[in-house]
């Protein structure tokens, strides 16, 4: 089997494609964080995880045991704002959330001290590899792939 038949190739797609239908960093960050986990539990099983990237992501529902739900990851908009977390506890219809992080939407933010900002970059590889440079073949942040 060459590499282009494997499951984890299937896989990396469907990742590809999930980012380029989901523009909340957030989710994005959660979703590539849990197939890499799920892929350390199940590696004998890419392609199943690839078949099924869409159901990752779904509406809370209380569940009859509570207690399957916590330390579950979770997603919430309100108030304009992105959070995600993990439930530490439910107690009737509140839910609280722990190791919280989010995101706030604003057009523009002036950074005043240049040194907090990490570029994350593609370019790197070319420079170290002059001889492998396929950029024609990339895909810009949330472009879907097409075999060609």
């Amino acid at each position: 089997m060459s590499y282009s038949e494997s499951d984890y190739l299937k896989l990396i797609l469907a990742v590809a494609d999930f980012l380029a239908e989901e523009s909340n960093p957030l989710i994005r960050d959660l979703v590539i964080r849990t197939v890499f986990n799920l892929m350390l539990e199940v590696p004998l099983y890419p392609g199943l995880l690839a078949s099924h990237i869409n159901d990752l992501v779904k509406d809370f529902k209380y569940e009859k045991d509570k207690n399957k739900l916590i330390g579950e990851n979770v997603i919430v908009e309100m108030n304009g704002e992105t959070l995600i977390g993990k439930i530490k506890n439910i107690e009737g219809d509140k839910v609280l959330l722990k190791n919280v992080h989010k995101i706030v939407k604003d057009s523009e933010v002036k950074v005043e001290n240049s040194s907090k900002i990490k570029i994350v970059s593609r370019e790197f590889f070319y420079e170290k590899w002059p001889t492998l440079d396929f950029r024609n073949n990339r895909l810009e942040i949330g472009e879907k792939y097409e075999q060609k």
